[in-house]
């Protein structure tokens, strides 16, 4: 298993030995977890759905743009609230966010070979369609997007069946995707590519669930997490929490230790669980935490 994810796990169950805002229900927690059980059809939680480029037929040149897509795409994947939960700039979200790539992948001719100019172009065009769409923290986007222009010897060197190695390999050539402590967008990068393409099916379970607003939302709307006045006033009123406060980090912590309790209880993948909150976060109207962060 990866040393980077292992560390996050680790700090995650640390941060929730003596917590002071985020509690853990444990009984909730295995009632999710024999819901979300109830609920799954497909275990594997692969789609097989490609994203909706133009690709090229041949299979070695397809399966590097699916890996440039994704990196593109789980670079930027974070904060497109402003002020509030429910503001969103020009209707800013990860959807429009897609489509935004999709339409800045398809724009260009599809090449012969993912070259370094290819990728350069590419991004370029992406950053370009961003900035008119005027997307929130666009400058941290930019340089998150400039890194990815020098990808092409990770994406040559990918390996389709060790995340370990491609792990370690995406934390040392883009720093943006090693910011994070609980590396939220590189495990969702890896499981991006395994409900696509099926890869890393025997290492899937190592990764911790991305963490971002939504999921610790629906844990707490399935009263899996008990909040502290202090933090419940702060989410309610739409306070802004300091990124890697120690309420922040026992939110996410928490989310952490809750999926891996699911996981471990009901055999689930932690695919599963993060599509299965995720996938019903408008299922609840509640607010999640406002934090300005690049991680998530």
């Amino acid at each position: 298993m990866n040393i980077n994810v292992l560390e996050a796990r680790k700090l995650a169950n640390q941060i929730m030995l003596h917590p002071e805002h985020v509690f853990l229900q444990q009984k909730s927690i295995e009632t999710l977890a024999k819901f979300i059980k109830s609920k799954l059809l497909v275990t594997s939680a692969t789609s097989g759905i490609l994203p909706p480029i133009r690709m090229s037929e041949d299979e070695n040149v397809k399966n590097k743009q699916i890996i440039l897509y994704e990196l593109m795409a789980n670079a930027i994947n974070y904060k497109y609230w402003y002020g509030k939960h429910y503001l969103r700039p020009f209707e800013s979200s990860s959807t429009k966010m897609y489509d935004i790539l999709n339409c800045s992948i398809n724009e260009i001719v599809i090449p012969m070979n993912i070259t370094h100019e290819y990728i350069r172009h590419t991004v370029d065009n992406f950053i370009r369609h961003l900035c008119s769409a005027r997307f929130p923290m666009i400058k941290e986007r930019i340089q998150h997007l400039e890194e990815i222009k020098e990808s092409e010897y990770f994406i040559s060197n990918f390996d389709f069946n060790d995340i370990d190695k491609n792990m370690s390999s995406l934390l040392q050539y883009f720093p943006g995707f090693g910011q994070d402590m609980f590396l939220k967008r590189a495990c969702l990068f890896f499981i991006m590519l395994y409900r696509q393409m099926g890869w890393f099916k025997n290492q899937i379970q190592e990764l911790v669930i991305p963490v971002d607003y939504q999921v610790p939302k629906m844990f707490h709307c399935y009263n899996c997490f008990d909040y502290s006045d202090l933090l419940s006033q702060k989410i309610n009123s739409g306070e802004l929490i300091q990124e890697e406060s120690l309420m922040e980090l026992e939110i996410r912590s928490a989310t952490i230790v809750a999926a891996d309790i699911i996981c471990q209880k009901e055999n689930i993948n932690i695919v599963n669980v993060d599509a299965f909150l995720w996938g019903n976060r408008k299922a609840s109207t509640d607010p999640f935490h406002l934090t300005i962060t690049t991680n998530y």
